[in-house]
């Protein structure tokens, strides 16, 4: 019985380290924002951000892409105060994606920026 335990064990250990080197690691961002609204509360609570054009994000397969200037839903890490993420504030956001994870695309930090400053956000949907 104890042989036969040990067998498991030799074989989930491996697989176990698999499972956790094949995790898409995170990526972090930078990006300056006006907040359009909140939705949501706790872990399911996510911003919507209007941001400026991203350069070099980068897609499921790791290829760097430009990502246009949009309006796009965010989700808040617990460690940032959604209180100061008011409708129509502007923000220097950082954030982390992980593809795979919900939500993908988290704000980390957010530096309020002042009111008058100027976003290039663009023409877009």
């Amino acid at each position: 019985m104890a042989l036969a335990m040990l067998r498991y064990a030799l074989i989930l250990i491996p697989l176990s380290f698999a499972c956790q080197s094949s995790a898409a690691p995170a990526e972090t961002y930078r990006v300056r924002a006006q907040v359009v609204g909140l939705e949501g509360t706790g872990e399911a609570q996510r911003v919507i951000l209007e941001h400026e054009a991203i350069d070099n994000f980068k897609d499921r397969e790791g290829k760097a892409d430009r990502m246009p200037a949009m309006k796009m839903a965010f989700g808040v890490a617990p460690s940032v105060d959604a209180a100061g993420l008011t409708p129509g504030s502007k923000h220097d956001i950082t954030f982390d994606a992980v593809w795979g994870r919900e939500p993908m695309i988290r704000v980390t930090s957010a530096k309020r920026l002042p009111d008058d400053t100027a976003l290039e956000l663009g023409e877009h949907d």
